[in-house]
Order: C-alpha cells, then sequence, then structure tokens
C-alpha cells in the first residue's frame, strides 16, 4: 500500500461498508472548484488532486456545479441587542451554486428513468428535502423501505428540513 501525508474518502469503499448487502451501481459527486484565494493559493490543486484520485473509482462521476464570490455587507458578530444598530462590515461571500439543483434533477431523472433500485444521498443541504420527497411520495418503486436513504451531515437544520418533508410539512 502506497502512504502519503495526505488522506481521501474512498467514496466507493465507503458506499461498500455503508451498505454491504447492496451493489454500488454508481457514485455521483456534486461538487464545484474551489477557487484559489491569497491565503491558501494551493487550495485548487490540492481539490484537483482528490478529483484525479476519485476518477480512478469504479461507476464514478463528477456533476460541477460553479463558485460565487461577491463582497456583501453583513453584520459584526455578535449583533448587539436593540435598539443598537448591528455594526456592519463588508465581507468575500464565497457560495457554492448549483450542485444541489444537479443532485436533485439526476436523482429525478434516475427515479422516473428506472435507473436503479435506490439511492443514498449524503449532504447538509436541506434545499434537496422537497426533491427527495417528490421521489419518495412519486417514484415508491424507486426507493424500496430497504433501498434508500439520506445521510444528513453537518446541518441541524438540514435533519429538521427532511424530517418535515417526512410528514408532509415544508
Amino acid at each position: 500500500m502506497f502512504v502519503t501525508a495526505y488522506q481521501w474518502l474512498d467514496l466507493h469503499a465507503f458506499c461498500q461498508a455503508s451498505f454491504p448487502a447492496d451493489q454500488i451501481g454508481r457514485i455521483r459527486d456534486f461538487t464545484a472548484r474551489i477557487p484559489a484565494n491569497p491565503h491558501d493559493p494551493d487550495k485548487p490543486v490540492r481539490q484537483d488532486t482528490y478529483f484525479r484520485a476519485l476518477r480512478t473509482l469504479p461507476a464514478f462521476s463528477t456533476h460541477e456545479g460553479h463558485y460565487s464570490r461577491k463582497p456583501v455587507k453583513m453584520p459584526l458578530h455578535p449583533i448587539p441587542f436593540p435598539p443598537t444598530p448591528p455594526t456592519l462590515v463588508r465581507v468575500l461571500r464565497s457560495e457554492e451554486k448549483g450542485s444541489d439543483v444537479n443532485l436533485a434533477a439526476l436523482l429525478l431523472v434516475d427515479a422516473a428513468d428506472n435507473n436503479s433500485e435506490g439511492a443514498v444521498i449524503i449532504t447538509n443541504d436541506s434545499d434537496l428535502a422537497l426533491a427527495i420527497r417528490l421521489v419518495r411520495l412519486s417514484m415508491g418503486s424507486f426507493w424500496s423501505d430497504q433501498r434508500r436513504g439520506v445521510v444528513l451531515t453537518g446541518s441541524d437544520r438540514a435533519v429538521e428540513t427532511v424530517e418535515q418533508q417526512e410528514k408532509g410539512g415544508v
């Protein structure tokens, strides 16, 4: 085994270990290329190295969105109690755009075309809750009870939103 100072998540091995009874037919990664910045100019190089490693996995594809960077004014933390107005500071906001829409669109297409027996979505994006709910409600045969899943990471709001969608809310 080749050992380096860098570690990366082998998505195929992760999926096989997480769902040992299932055959992994396809892995789709929805992401965006990180732009360089003066404080970490090598960030895109490290990301590209990871992308090259991922492309060696069987049945793997990447679907790219993009990053949007724009200066905005935001309140300085902590925000004071009224009547004191918040102090606004100018910051450069970076946001990933398009990845959630790409995932939702391909999830719906795969379900409508009956391209697989199920899907596992690993996300922290609560914006995907409606697409997931629509697939579960409209195309129930796509996700049998044993072969469906949503793994939510890093966001209590995402978990709450998906739970509300499960109950028919939102």
